[in-house]
């Protein structure tokens, strides 16, 4: 069946929220698999892009933020089945292959995320990042929800530049 939901009293931004609402429902119907699903994910695309005001950006846009929530859960899963060893293993090789990036490499300015025990280790990034004189910046969680990025102080080392701040990650110490 083709979904033809009544949008003629939605607002544009409450368009965007509803095409994601639909795709998500599409993918995560159990029996919508493969050609299937994608040909009804093209038939609401395309029902969008001719019945609301949404134009081929927005869609996309709303595409590619489902596709990345989809790709972070599914991550998250994966990581949670790793024993300590292999997220050892798989934290080396990660930077090990961000260490080689030619991309990294020319990089000056670095943003760092400050990883969970869950998530793979990056701290030897950054810590040889600090030792080539790159400017690394993490960021700290602000009371009101916002996050702001500290740059870090490259002769200092990492582990005495952060303390654990709110929801349990490392963050930048207060006097940085």
């Amino acid at each position: 069946k083709q979904l033809h939901p009544d949008t003629s009293n939605v607002k544009k931004s409450e368009n965007t929220e509803a095409f994601r609402d639909i795709q998500q429902s599409l993918i995560n119907f159990p029996y919508l698999t493969g050609d299937r699903l994608n040909k009804q994910l093209n038939n609401v695309t395309n029902f969008f892009l001719e019945k609301t005001k949404m134009n081929k950006l927005q869609i996309e846009t709303s595409t590619i933020l489902l596709q990345k929530k989809e790709l972070r859960q599914k991550s998250k899963d994966l990581l949670k089945t790793y024993s300590i060893e292999k997220l050892d293993e798989k934290s080396k090789k990660i930077c090990n292959r961000i260490l080689d990036w030619e991309f990294f490499i020319q990089a000056t300015n670095i943003f760092f995320f400050m990883p969970l025990k869950s998530e793979p280790n990056i701290f030897e990034i950054i810590e040889k990042s600090l030792l080539q004189n790159k400017n690394c910046f993490i960021p700290k969680v602000n009371q009101d929800g916002t996050m702001d990025f500290y740059k870090l102080d490259n002769d200092i080392k990492l582990k005495n530049q952060v303390e654990i701040g709110k929801y349990n990650i490392l963050e930048p110490k207060q006097d940085l």
